[in-house]
């Protein structure tokens, strides 16, 4: 059980000035990540579990929606782990 990933997802449910496509996709990102705060996936895979067309942008202005509300960073990976995805965070930890 991931105490952070469900505390993440806990707020974001709670968050009533995101959209429900905004939750939807939080819920997607959630299914990427394992033990630790980062979602490994590309917004193809995401769209691909959201059901939608793999080159749908439209998952691209959800994921800055996230983004802009403090809820999601870019993890570029590092020099021995090159996989990239988002990593999840809190708005009050982005202040």
């Amino acid at each position: 059980m991931n105490a952070h990933l469900n505390t993440w997802l806990t707020e974001i449910e709670g968050d009533h000035e995101l959209s429900s496509d905004a939750r939807a996709v939080a819920l997607a990102l959630s299914r990427s990540v394992g033990i630790g705060r980062i979602a490994f996936t590309n917004w193809q895979r995401l769209n691909t579990s959201l059901g939608r067309n793999r080159t749908d942008n439209e998952v691209l202005f959800v994921v800055r929606e996230l983004q802009a509300a403090g809820y999601l960073g870019r993890y570029q990976g590092n020099r021995f782990d090159q996989s990239r995805g988002w990593s999840l965070t809190f708005p009050e930890a982005n202040a």
